[in-house]
């Protein structure tokens, strides 16, 4: 029986002595860690005799840029795809809106002084693309139909004809003068749809010789297009475009399709470059719209074979039997799928820890997902996303001569500044993974902050001073802290350092610079800050001569440029061709330790 002890006792008196030091001493220890989380240092450790990846520049691409973006920066490819090329008529310069906007053909404007075919928004976006050097990629429809030849304002699903809708042009624009009471969207209800309607109803049926004869017309013009995109997500045409293909695309019809486009493309000009499938995420890398988002009948009709792995396979069955590579770019689109990371409409940095997280989703085979993949993969492998060694591990396995295209691609809204933190983190991500060509979702507002995080590689000084070169080991002994990235320019021998502090405080960082390279040397610095400016830094920095080590104060969530002169290395380094990247080593440990566990 516990027996109460009295208030008076001295042996509790004695406890109460005892426990206020202990007390005291913890709320020390709390304020402590709390103030050196504020104030932790960060290790970063340079290793430049282990080179990896070489930026291609085509990675800071972008889609549909116009004369004033292509002054601003020097993107250096310029894509014309999404939903409304799906379907574009390129001799009548007509385009559908598709799901996007009420199935609607819209008449685009004519150049002045131009007919038609020239003065198109295709031809004038290609010599635009061609004023500034940034090269063209137009989309060939694969879908069967373009719309009609009338230049009149058109639509998929008459009220007066289908009936009544759930939502008509009239809804969406709030009762705009300019509606069309008549434009359904082609839905009775949230989960009915109309069936019945005519594909006739704003399109034409046309086939891969009318893909070939604009390739034709744009070199009688003088103004070759060299890259393709061989259509636009057509995993998911039964929604974006089902007035005219409601059925789901299947393993089959999306390899019958690119064999007959592709062969005809390639057959009429042999130095095009092409791009697909284009698919749309995470559901379309491993399975067909068929099958949902699971491994179905379709997959298993096919060995398995997740889809772009089947796709990979087939393109280079075709090389073996007729000596063609029919795609030369596996091209995925990625979307981050965490809630409130992907939204171009935000005004307010609510997210801001969550969309620097995500940047791990393109590399790293540790991080868990923070979406719906996780459920609906049951928490498998594939709930880690990592998609660039997922991808590239693929196309090594089943058609090694293809490279890698992201050419969809958006972290967030182009005036939040940790959509640019992230934007800046995603091109040194991509610089060190090796992927081949990258095209943001859309480009960049003119003058916006993720324009900007363009600049800080392209132009950071204003004078087209820009980060290039070969990848070098770098580590940080905390990467959801702070991001490093280094690349070596053998030619200039210019190291170029990027960190990026994603902690609202400053951070120090203990900047190790290994082996005889990084000793004595003078570190200039350039700060990329809220809200949006790119400013050097008065003061340099100079390395130990003993190891090669300095001290670096990072402002709070800021992106920063460290210039290191003088830095030999060998771009022979076996490791090049081998293509180093943190996020192939991620792959072989998660391989073994899964082997293991």
């Amino acid at each position: 029986m516990h027996q109460s002890t009295p208030t008076n006792s001295p042996s509790l008196n004695n406890q109460q002595h005892l426990i206020k030091p202990v007390v005291i001493t913890a709320v020390i220890l709390l304020l402590f860690a709390t103030f050196y989380s504020h104030q932790q240092t960060i290790t970063v450790k340079i290793d430049s005799s282990l080179l990896g990846n070489k930026i291609n520049q085509d990675i800071f691409g972008v889609n549909y840029a116009e004369e004033a973006n292509l002054q601003a920066v020097k993107y250096p490819v310029n894509r014309k795809g999404g939903n409304s090329d799906t379907r574009f008529n390129w001799e009548q310069n007509i385009h559908n809106t598709a799901q996007d906007w009420y199935y609607m053909n819209i008449p685009d404007s004519v150049q002045s002084g131009k007919t038609l075919p020239d003065g198109s928004t295709a031809t004038v976006f290609v010599d635009t693309s061609n004023k500034y050097s940034s090269k063209a990629m137009l989309t060939a429809s694969l879908i069967g139909y373009t719309p009609l030849d009338d230049r009149v304002k058109k639509w998929g699903f008459s009220v007066a004809k289908y009936g009544n809708q759930l939502e008509t042009e009239c809804n969406g624009s709030n009762g705009a003068s300019w509606c069309m009471s008549d434009a359904g969207n082609g839905k009775i209800s949230s989960t009915t749809y109309i069936t019945s309607n005519s594909p006739s109803d704003t399109s034409k049926t046309i086939d891969e010789t009318y893909v070939r004869n604009w390739i034709k017309f744009m070199k009688s013009r003088n103004t070759p297009v060299k890259f393709w995109s061989l259509d636009n997500e057509m995993d998911l045409w039964h929604s974006t475009h089902r007035d005219v293909h409601p059925n789901k695309v299947t393993y089959d019809e999306m390899w019958t399709l690119t064999q007959k486009y592709a062969a005809a493309i390639k057959a009429e000009d042999s130095t095009i470059t092409t791009f697909g499938p284009a698919s749309w995420g995470h559901c379309g890398y491993y399975y067909s719209p068929t099958d949902g988002c699971s491994s179905g009948s379709d997959r298993k009709a096919h060995s398995d074979m997740p889809l772009l792995d089947y796709y990979l396979s087939k393109v280079c069955e075709y090389k073996k039997s007729n000596g063609v590579l029919l795609v030369d770019y596996l091209d995925v689109h990625y979307y981050p799928q965490a809630s409130g990371v992907y939204d171009v409409h935000q005004t307010s940095d609510t997210n801001a820890e969550l969309r620097l997280r995500t940047v791990k989703s393109l590399y790293d085979y540790n991080y868990v997902d923070e979406s719906w993949i996780p459920s609906a993969e049951s928490n498998g492998p594939l709930s880690r996303v990592a998609l660039i060694p997922r991808m590239k591990s693929s196309i090594a396995k089943y058609c090694p001569q293809m490279k890698l295209a992201i050419t969809e691609y958006n972290f967030g809204a182009d005036n939040i500044w940790s959509s640019a933190l992230a934007q800046v983190e995603i091109l040194s991500i991509f610089g060190r993974e090796g992927v081949d060509l990258a095209t943001r979702f859309t480009v960049p507002k003119d003058g916006s902050m993720v324009e900007k995080s363009f600049k800080f590689y392209l132009n950071y000084d204003g004078n087209g001073a820009k980060v290039d070169g070969y990848y070098v080991n770098t580590t940080s002994s905390n990467i959801d802290s702070v991001g490093a990235y280094s690349f070596v320019n053998s030619e200039t021998s210019t190291m170029y350092v990027i960190l990026i502090n994603k902690l609202t405080s400053s951070t120090n960082v203990n900047l190790q610079i290994l082996g005889s390279a990084g000793k004595g040397k003078t570190i200039t610095t350039w700060t990329f800050s809220s809200p949006g400016t790119i400013t050097k830094s008065s003061q340099t920095s100079t390395t130990s001569s003993v190891d090669g080590s300095a001290t670096i104060t990072l402002s709070g969530r800021s992106a920063n440029l460290l210039i290191v002169p003088s830095v030999s290395v060998s771009a022979n380094s076996a490791l090049v061709g081998a293509g180093f990247s943190l996020g192939m080593i991620s792959c072989l440990l998660f391989i073994l330790f899964s082997v293991l566990l």
